[in-house]
Order: structure tokens, then C-alpha cells, then sequence
């Protein structure tokens, strides 16, 4: 079984990225991002952990996603 885990990070004003957690699938990262924009309205990127690659982008507070 080859099961994915995913990074959140959170894109900050000059466009660097902050690693905040890990989420062992892409549910959990999406609802996680949900509770930190209540807070901390910004830019989030799910991050697959093995390609690198970037599968989700949320930006709150109106949590639009943009899947990449």
C-alpha cells in the first residue's frame, strides 16, 4: 500500500513558505486548514510529501481552493 502524506505550509507576505504541520491524508490537511484561517487568514499550500508537489491552495478567510 504507497499511502500519501501531506505538508501544510502557510505562504507568507514576501512569498516564502512556513512548514507548519503534517496531515496523513489530504482530508485531515484540508480540515486542519480550516481551523488555522479562523485565526491566521493567509495563503495555505498542501504539499505532497513525496512528489513535492503542490496539490492544494486555500486562501481564507473565504477558503476558496484552487487544486493544482
Amino acid at each position: 500500500m504507497n499511502s500519501r502524506h501531506y505538508d501544510i505550509v502557510r505562504k507568507d507576505h514576501d512569498k516564502s513558505a512556513m512548514w507548519l504541520e503534517a496531515a496523513s491524508d489530504l482530508s485531515t490537511a484540508e480540515s486542519r486548514i480550516a481551523e488555522l484561517e479562523l485565526c491566521w487568514p493567509g495563503e495555505f499550500q498542501i504539499m505532497d510529501r513525496h512528489s513535492h508537489r503542490i496539490v492544494e491552495t486555500i486562501t481564507g478567510p473565504t477558503a476558496t481552493r484552487v487544486p493544482k
